[in-house]
């Protein structure tokens, strides 16, 4: 599976196939999230958190009424606030599905909140020497890679299809960086070799993989590897 565009990996055509039918993935491009998939922005509790317990956000953009359905459902979304609560020490963490009508392509992305440990571990030897290790974040790609599992395998394969992606926060430039996951030649999921930082005005920033393996150096411009430090809490 490769990811398509910035951030997204193909879905089969035949999902929508220009139907527009509630069973469809997508909705129309004016459509926007309904009442209801705000109030899918689900609690999943963690019982054996103690006084942390956390909580998923779930944003559904595009999405049919059935599939924020899927998306939504509490058993799954409890399956991935447990997979999460042992990497995350804020209360709560933010996972959006969105789907795009124009490409027929799906994403399912996890905002890794400001401070966090993975973060923190992976961010010194960018600093000293613009080389990256993404293995503290291989806990998170791989709760987004069961969820998906989850919903696929229970309602519909072609979920499967939709892209991983971790976003980053940089509060100083106000920037967000996406990294999306791929395939790696072991068949594993493995974080992709490009990194994009959309600026808050829409121009882009990116930074890739200096060689065919993580850790690896990055290329990229000045300004987008202060972004991406600025992202990694450094």
């Amino acid at each position: 599976m490769y990811p398509r565009g910035l951030l997204v990996v193909a879905v089969a055509v035949l999902i929508c196939g220009g139907c527009r039918s509630e069973d469809a993935v997508g909705t129309s491009p004016e459509s926007t999230t309904t009442p209801e998939a705000k109030q899918a922005a689900t609690e999943a509790t963690v019982p054996d958190r103690g006084d942390k317990p956390l909580r998923v956000d779930l944003e559904l953009e595009g999405l049919s009424p059935l599939y924020k359905g899927f998306f939504s459902q509490q058993s799954l979304l409890q399956t991935l606030a447990g997979d999460l609560a042992p990497h995350i020490a804020n209360p709560s963490v933010t996972v959006k599905v969105v789907w795009n009508e124009t490409d027929k392509a799906g994403t399912i992305q996890m905002l890794v909140p400001e401070g966090e440990a993975p973060l923190a571990a992976t961010g010194p030897t960018f600093r000293d020497d613009r080389s990256l290790d993404p293995a503290p974040l291989a806990p998170y790609y791989s709760a987004l890679e069961a969820y998906r599992a989850g919903v696929g395998e229970r309602y519909d394969l072609r979920v499967l299809s939709f892209g991983l992606a971790l976003e980053m926060w940089d509060s100083t430039s106000e920037c967000r960086c996406l990294w999306p996951a791929v395939r790696g030649e072991q068949g594993g999921l493995v974080p992709g070799p490009r990194i994009t930082c959309r600026e808050p005005l829409g121009g882009t920033l990116e930074l890739t993989q200096d060689g065919e393996a993580w850790p690896s150096r990055l290329k990229g411009s000045r300004k987008a590897r202060k972004v991406l430090a600025g992202a990694l809490g450094l």
